[in-house]
């Protein structure tokens, strides 16, 4: 019953990344005419360099050329995609965490570039001081 579910991390981290990538690549359209004094381009290449991570070992099957020309070679099937990761969840599961770990330190670098957190913060400070919400956040 365990083994038949392992391919099930592989799944998750694949959507993970899918999902990584689309917010990012949103972000980037969004902001592509905007300028922050408090981003750096050091920010945009971290987030080029995470996008090209996440597409060169999740996204795409890093081992399928070498794996299908070797198998061609033997006179053997592949055998299917994703072989290596789709066979390891712990190496998704720590992959998936590093994913979670670099979305969630771009978004505490995009929040301390706008300024957007201490904004709410006071508008939040000022709703609880007046009375303004029925429970707190």
């Amino acid at each position: 019953m365990f083994l038949a579910d392992t391919h099930r991390a592989h799944s998750e981290l694949l959507s993970t990344a899918k999902r990584a990538t689309a917010t990012v690549k949103a972000y980037q359209n969004f902001s592509k005419d905007m300028h922050i004094v408090n981003w750096p381009k050091s920010n945009d290449r971290l987030l080029e360099l995470n996008l090209w991570e996440w597409n060169q070992w999740i996204l795409t099957d890093f081992l399928d050329p070498s794996r299908s020309k070797t198998f061609a070679q033997l006179g053997y099937s592949k055998r299917g995609n994703y072989v290596l990761l789709k066979t390891h969840p712990v190496l998704c599961g720590m992959m998936l965490f590093c994913i979670n770990l670099n979305m969630q330190h771009l978004g505490i670098t995009l929040c301390n570039a706008w300024g957007a957190l201490p904004t709410v913060l006071h508008l939040y400070t000022a709703c609880v001081t007046e009375s303004l919400l029925e429970k707190p956040w």
